[in-house]
């Protein structure tokens, strides 16, 4: 009986040396196993987040990346638009010019002399974006018929109405009935509506950077900066007479920026009665 109690105990003791051995070979392959992991995982560099934007410079070097152009913003330009250097110089200067005198009549004289020599900002519709040597920001327009035939909306410095380049940028055509019988036609910055008519002269009043200003526009083109009284209504909406819509006929419309047109009734000096204007509509 005691050798058997002695075997007992004897294997009893081989078996738990052996599992315990076993535990140990399996821990030891593990952590064998973890480290061959590491070593293989020290050998792939994690990706600084400075390598994570691509080098502009070094994407050269690689025919499968092409340079990622950096967008520079000028002083006076918006960030969201492409704009010009001499464009966002101009804007500053106006507009520390319109934080710098009163809001009298005796501002215009001071703003027609930089109007004269510099020109005021103008929107315009444009079918490409503006070349490094004009005067001009463009953005994306919200219009989705827009964005499908790739026009953009914009702005250019320029002196008069007719002093811009009608080939590679687009003013909005207006009619005015001052009549049954007469109607003049306009052309005036895109996207606009004047307040009100005076002396057959169409009046703005334009706002930059929360700054406003008044201007003028004959059926000439000729560009003047005023200061407007207000007017003893402000532009109404109105079903547009026949009349109007026969004069459209005439200009048509351009179908990749204007998708149809309304008609406003707008104060005339002296004509309680007012004016109707006819615009096209964008989108």
């Amino acid at each position: 009986m005691k050798t058997k109690k002695t075997l007992h105990i004897i294997t009893t003791f081989t078996l738990a040396t052996f599992l315990t051995l076993l535990l140990v070979h399996s821990c030891t392959k593990k952590e064998e196993s973890d480290n061959t992991q590491n070593e293989e995982d020290s050998k792939i560099a994690p990706l600084r987040p400075a390598e994570l934007i691509p080098d502009i410079k070094n994407s050269q070097d690689s025919d499968e990346e092409e340079a990622i152009p950096v967008p520079i913003v000028f002083a006076g330009c918006p960030e969201d638009a492409f704009c010009t250097e001499e464009y966002g110089k101009l804007k500053d200067s106006l507009l520390k010019m319109l934080r710098k005198i009163p809001s009298s009549k005796s501002n215009t004289e001071e703003l027609n002399n930089f109007k004269k020599n510099s020109g005021i900002p103008i929107s315009v519709w444009q079918k490409k974006e503006p070349e490094k040597s004009d005067i001009a920001v463009a953005w994306t327009s919200f219009c989705k018929n827009h964005q499908e035939k790739g026009v953009l909306i914009g702005g250019i410095f320029s002196k008069n109405i007719t002093d811009i380049n009608s080939e590679r940028y687009t003013l909005d055509t207006v009619h005015v009935m001052f009549g049954p019988s007469s109607i003049i036609t306009y052309k005036i910055p895109a996207k606009s509506l004047p307040i009100k008519v005076e002396d057959n002269k169409l009046i703005f009043i334009e706002e930059l950077d929360g700054l406003y200003y008044g201007f003028a526009i004959s059926d000439k083109g000729d560009l003047e900066i005023i200061n407007p009284d207000r007017p003893e209504f402000f532009p109404q909406e109105i079903e547009c007479p026949k009349y109007l819509t026969d004069a459209v006929k005439e200009h048509p419309l351009d179908p990749s920026i204007h998708t149809g047109f309304s008609c406003r009734k707008i104060y005339k000096k002296g004509d309680s009665a007012g004016v109707i204007i006819l615009l096209p509509v964008s989108c």
